[in-house]
């Protein structure tokens, strides 16, 4: 369940459970929950979204950190073992042509390693608002398994959603099998997220320019 929904001024949903609204989505459908949340009129979390959003400050900060040359990236898998974290899967399935490429980056000073998605902006801008969180959502919990957080950009780097996690204050639990092509054991995050004591703090942030009609 997520922890609380922040609409006050800006649309930031902080969660301890990176599926949360990916699970409600898939339950629910994106226009069933668009009835949801219009039905009785346009409720505070609606209006929230159409007003302007800065990037909370986690998600801001992992933006701006400086970047060396990325561990790997989309094109170019390890040939020397697993190769950790892998988007390949959840790109594939929920991804389509509307990501062009990824890029998984080394851990920065303080421990936080992240994913960069390029995404082609000329399909993005065909979601509306649902549709883009669902799509974030999908890759971030791919990436959050693997203790990553994740950023939406275009080819620009322009910021267009984001979720950030302190994975780097978890001790996490490892993969009983399998070492990654570092030799490294594989981290497994996924537990985190059940046990209360050691929920990280996340945010996952959408940039709010939806098209014409999205509602």
């Amino acid at each position: 369940m997520a922890s609380y929904f922040s609409v006050e001024g800006k649309l930031v949903i902080k969660t301890g459970e990176a599926t949360f609204l990916s699970q409600l989505l898939q339950s629910l459908g994106s226009t069933l929950l668009s009835s949801v949340l219009l039905w009785g009129g346009m409720p505070t979390i609606v209006r929230s979204e159409l007003a302007p959003t800065p990037a909370p400050n986690q998600v801001l900060a992992l933006f701006q950190t400086p970047l060396g040359a990325p561990v790997f990236t989309a094109e170019r898998p390890s040939q020397q073992g697993l190769t950790v974290p892998s988007l390949w899967l959840a790109v594939e399935q929920f991804g389509g042509k509307t990501v062009r490429t990824w890029r998984a980056y080394p851990p920065n000073e303080a421990g936080e390693r992240q994913i960069r998605v390029v995404v082609r902006p000329e399909l993005w801008t065909r979601y509306n608002y649902f549709e883009r969180y669902a799509f974030l959502s999908k890759l971030s919990t791919a990436a959050s398994r693997y203790g990553y957080s994740l950023l939406l950009v275009d080819r620009q780097n322009f910021l267009l959603g984001g979720f950030a996690c302190n994975f780097a204050q978890i001790q996490p639990q490892y993969l009983s099998q399998g070492r990654d092509f570092q030799g490294d054991p594989i981290p497994n995050y996924l537990g985190v997220f059940l046990q209360p004591e050691q929920k990280p703090d996340c945010e996952l942030w959408i940039r709010p320019s939806l098209r014409r009609g999205a509602f």
